[in-house]
C-alpha cells in the first residue's frame, strides 16, 4: 500500500454554513473509507493561520489564495496506486461546491542513523 495526501481546497468565500451543509456527506464517506482501510487520518484547519514572509520579519493572519481557492484540510489515505486514490478522491463532497482535491503520493524520507556524540 502506498500513502497519498488529499489536499482539499474550497472557494475563498467558503463559509462555515457551506461546510455544515456537507458535514453528513463527509461523515458517511470517511466512515466508508475507514471500513475499507483507505482512510488513515485527516487535519482540518478552517480558520486562518499566519503567513510568514519577508525573511521571517512579517507574520500576517491570512490564507494563501490561489486561483480563488484556499486549503482547508488534508486527508492521508492508503491505496494500491494513483488510480485507486483518484477514484476515491472523486467522491469528495467539496467537488460539488466549487472546490478541488489535489492527490499527491507521499514519499517517505530516508532516515539518517543517529549520531553518537560523547
Amino acid at each position: 500500500m502506498k500513502e497519498f495526501i488529499l489536499i482539499i481546497r474550497v472557494p475563498a468565500d467558503y463559509s462555515s454554513e457551506d461546510a455544515k451543509s456537507v458535514t453528513t456527506l463527509w461523515d458517511v464517506l470517511t466512515d466508508e473509507w475507514k471500513e475499507k482501510g483507505f482512510f488513515a487520518t485527516s487535519f482540518v484547519f478552517p480558520s486562518q493561520g499566519f503567513i510568514i514572509s519577508n525573511g521571517g520579519a512579517n507574520a500576517n493572519r491570512e490564507s494563501v489564495v490561489a486561483d480563488g481557492l484556499k486549503i482547508v484540510s488534508t486527508i492521508i489515505v492508503r491505496a494500491e496506486n494513483y488510480e485507486d486514490a483518484l477514484t476515491e478522491a472523486r467522491r469528495c463532497p467539496i467537488l460539488q461546491q466549487g472546490g478541488n482535491v489535489e492527490v499527491v503520493e507521499i514519499m517517505s524520507r530516508p532516515v539518517k542513523p543517529a549520531v553518537n556524540v560523547h
